[in-house]
């Protein structure tokens, strides 16, 4: 009875954490993106967290308090 998965050798399989839905690993020190409002918070959260792993450091500041707008720069 055949198996409906077809199994493959060789396939080398991806690290953890080699998909990030931010830029930081690709940051250098003073290097910035813009951050929504709404994303404010989470992305904050996402940048401790990756900045502890990886011993560097981030901050999020607002550049426009009317609009809204904030940046997320590495600094260390």
């Amino acid at each position: 009875m055949g198996t409906k998965y077809k199994i493959e050798s060789g396939v080398q399989m991806p690290k953890r954490g080699q998909i990030c839905k931010y830029p930081f690993a690709e940051m250098k020190v003073g290097d910035s993106f813009a951050v929504a409002a709404s994303d404010r918070n989470r992305i904050q959260t996402a940048a401790s967290k990756f900045g502890h792993r990886h011993a560097r450091k981030y901050s999020i500041r607002c550049i426009d308090p009317i609009k809204g707008d904030y940046r997320c720069w590495r600094i260390a």
